[in-house]
């Protein structure tokens, strides 16, 4: 499974509930999926996302990271992308894309309030 994750707070003057913020949850996909250009680039290059990659794990084992909302907003969950450790931080700042093991993965899971 790989999830495309917000890399940066995004604000709206009158519509912050909607935003996505830095850890959320955007999209999943398939190992293997097709990124475009400018999903993959590195926040550290001015990336609005990052990837985290986490092999041989199948998307729907992980359908509670989406939740249907009336006002169309999917996202749950948020990644504490600021509790990894400082190497892979800095990794997935400066490339844009990590691989982490199911049970790494785990430990930055954070349901939203």
């Amino acid at each position: 499974m790989e999830l495309l994750i917000m890399a940066v707070d995004k604000h709206h003057r009158t519509k912050e509930h909607l935003c996505y913020k830095r850890g959320d949850v955007v999209h999943s996909a398939d190992d293997g999926w097709g990124w475009g250009k400018e999903e993959l680039r590195a926040p550290a290059n001015g990336g609005l996302f990052c990837v985290i990659k986490i092999p041989n794990v199948p998307k729907v084992n992980y359908g509670f990271l989406f939740r249907e909302h009336p006002n169309g907003v999917r996202r749950k969950t948020r990644l504490m992308l600021d509790s990894m450790l400082p190497l892979k931080r800095k990794i997935l700042e400066d490339f844009g894309e990590l691989v982490v093991s199911e049970e790494e993965f785990h430990v930055l899971l954070s349901d939203k309030v």
